[in-house]
């Protein structure tokens, strides 16, 4: 996911794939990769620990992280 999204904020990729995988749960915290909650069990994405810039970045519409 490089941040990037035409359909609003970045973060919205992560919930098209949570409804896309029937996930009931995003869990996002700095130092750990963002995981789904799937059928009760917590499934960290394959993807690097998300630091507090990444976290930022897919929360924060461009030109308004201050």
């Amino acid at each position: 996911m490089d941040g990037s999204d035409a359909y609003g904020l970045p973060i919205d990729k992560f919930f098209r794939v949570l409804i896309g995988l029937s996930a009931t749960e995003l869990v996002m915290q700095t130092g750990l990769p963002a995981s789904f909650r799937i059928k009760g069990d917590l499934s960290p994405l394959d993807m690097p620990p998300m630091d507090g810039d990444t976290m930022r970045a897919l929360l924060v519409a461009d030109g308004q992280a201050g």
